[in-house]
């Protein structure tokens, strides 16, 4: 008996090591980081769990509830007011009117994007390799996941953090903006540009929503959809208009485009004064106001706070403020 224990602590002395390395593997650890991730989790929570209180604003100097907004199909609640940003005396600059564009086709299906499944927490730097494979860069995703999330269990990387990959480490140029539109993407991608969407995303099980980003290559009016590649369910899925208007305002409707230098006039001439952040910032709050009186549920919060994030980005931290507080009061 005394010699079988022994055997098995030195199996484990020996094996312990042995597996720690192999788990290093970059074949290995992708295919098993979150598994280990949900388990850490899991095991954290069992012993330390969280607390299951709700937060609920308050109106300043009151200990009661704020009231939810009430919206009803009748009678539509009026849109809150944009409180103007003071400018500084900075020069603006000069916008490029927005061309009137012709028809589009009814179709388009862009090639040319090396499709990739992505790592654990990799869908963004993913996501991204496809879209620059389009204009002919030969790297993929680990080459840019150091870059733009050096911690790998970093869950999210941000547009500017995906669009300063692009700047410091590409030929190419690039835009992040808030506030797009399905008609805009519609127009990129029939001028030939792809665009990187950040959205919602409905995981496996149940509450597993997250934050997600897909590069759309086409769209067919007939069909009401877009074709996208997503680098965690495959290439050339559709996605329908109405289900990508409500997954993409989780994010404020923020899009990317990647481009050659020499196709700069072709985007500015679709996105007209959208090139300029601010523009963009103030259009979304606006959107982000208007939808708020047609919306309801789980689209009147995130539309709510869509307002509060433009109007951090216009520095109005007030108006922002407040339009937090909305959004949390219709969290529960």
């Amino acid at each position: 008996m005394r010699k079988i224990l022994y055997r098995l602590g030195f199996t484990f002395l020996i094996g312990l090591p042995l597996v720690g390395l192999i788990y290093q593997l970059p074949p290995v650890k992708d295919r098993l980081a979150w598994r280990v991730d949900e388990l850490r989790g899991t095991i954290k929570y069992a012993l330390a769990p969280p607390e299951q209180a709700i937060f609920v604003p308050q109106q300043q100097g009151e200990k009661k509830e704020l009231p939810l907004p009430q919206v009803s199909t009748t009678t539509p609640v009026p849109s809150p007011t944009l409180v103007p940003i003071q400018q500084t005396a900075t020069v603006q600059p000069t916008l490029i009117p927005t061309v009137t564009p012709s028809p589009l086709p009814d179709q388009i299906r862009l090639s040319g994007v090396r499709h990739e499944y992505q790592g654990w927490n990799n869908c963004g730097p993913a996501t991204l390799a496809m879209a620059l494979s389009y204009w002919d860069w030969q790297g993929d995703q680990y080459d840019i996941a150091p870059v733009t999330k050096p911690n790998p269990r970093d869950k999210n990387v941000m547009p500017y953090e995906l669009a300063g990959y692009v700047e410091t480490r590409t030929e190419l140029k690039v835009l992040a903006r808030a506030g797009g539109d399905l008609q805009m993407i519609k127009q990129l991608v029939a001028a030939g540009f792809l665009v990187m969407v950040e959205k919602g995303f409905e995981g496996p099980n149940v509450n597993d929503w997250m934050g997600h980003y897909v590069l759309v290559t086409g769209y067919d009016n007939n069909l009401a959809s877009f074709f996208t590649q997503d680098s965690y369910n495959g290439p050339d899925l559709p996605f329908p208009y109405d289900q990508m208007e409500s997954y993409w305002r989780a994010f404020n409707f923020t899009y990317l485009v990647v481009y050659p230098e020499d196709r700069q006039s072709d985007v500015q001439a679709i996105l007209g004064p959208r090139i300029d952040e601010a523009y963009s910032d103030r259009a979304a709050a606006e959107k982000a106001s208007d939808e708020i009186s047609s919306l309801s549920g789980r689209d009147q919060y995130f539309a709510w706070f869509n307002r509060g994030t433009s109007l951090v980005a216009l520095q109005d931290y007030a108006g922002a403020a407040s339009a937090f507080d909305q959004a949390f009061a219709l969290y529960p």
